[in-house]
């Protein structure tokens, strides 16, 4: 992984008590300002990557760390306060640009 990473998640692993496996030893190093996107199809496990970065879901395996502290409950509102997630179906006014709509809905 890579050395002073802003964020790093290391074997990280969900499965639900269904039996469904919606993470599967995930690993990624961002280091800081990198900006990520995850794209793949419906039920590819992106809403559930998030939701595990920002302490929503609780790992089966692995671990995240942001700025090199390990996530935890403690974390959790700091973490939430510096992270964003869009989701696929949401409102976008078209003829403003991306910075336009942000104020829009602010």
């Amino acid at each position: 992984m890579t050395v002073n990473a802003a964020l790093e998640i290391v074997g990280l692993e969900r499965h639900f008590p269904s039996g469904a496996v919606a993470l599967n030893g995930i690993d990624l190093s961002l280091p800081a300002g990198q900006v990520c996107a995850l794209l793949g199809h419906s039920g590819s496990g992106k809403t559930t990557l998030l939701r595990t970065i920002l302490g929503f879901e609780k790992p089966s395996a692995g671990w995240v760390k942001v700025d090199g502290v390990k996530v935890s409950a403690s974390r959790l509102r700091d973490i939430r306060r510096r992270a964003a997630m869009v989701h696929q179906a949401g409102s976008l006014i078209e003829p403003l640009s991306a910075a336009q709509n942000v104020l829009a809905a602010a």
